[in-house]
Parts: structure tokens; C-alpha cells; sequence
């Protein structure tokens, strides 16, 4: 059975209820805890969700007037 890492997010449950029905084990993520590189080596799989954007000042721009941020902790991991 894949194992598949998933952060944080606000619509979770629709990611862990299909990631199940596909015969998949979620592992949810603890941002404070867990670091990439643990998480890469431990698992089959990362599925990281759709949502706000990656702030711009994480790449040397400004941000647009459109920018959605994302929730709250996901840019650093």
C-alpha cells in the first residue's frame, strides 16, 4: 500500500477519502515537525494541493494585485 504525504490544507479530508479509495495510506504532515527531506525518504508519494499562490517576495518579485495567499506555513516547507 503507497504511502502518500499530504500537508495542511482546508479541503484535506476530500484528498485522504480518494487517496483511501485508490488503496493508498495518507499520512498527514505536520509542518512544525516533519522537514522535506524526512518525508520524501519515508514515503511513495507527495500530493500537494492547489490553493493560494507562492508569495513572490520568495522569488525576488512583487506581488500582483490577483495574489491569493497561500495557508498559513505551506510556502516554508
Amino acid at each position: 500500500m503507497p504511502v502518500i504525504a499530504l500537508p495542511p490544507y482546508r479541503k484535506l479530508q476530500d484528498y485522504v477519502d480518494v487517496i483511501r479509495l485508490l488503496g493508498g495510506e495518507p499520512r498527514l504532515l505536520d509542518l512544525q515537525r516533519d522537514t522535506p527531506a524526512e518525508v520524501v525518504a519515508a514515503v511513495d508519494g507527495v500530493i500537494l494541493p492547489g490553493g493560494g499562490d507562492v508569495d513572490p517576495s520568495r522569488y525576488g518579485e512583487l506581488r500582483h494585485p490577483t495574489f491569493d495567499p497561500p495557508e498559513e506555513g505551506r510556502d516554508p516547507f
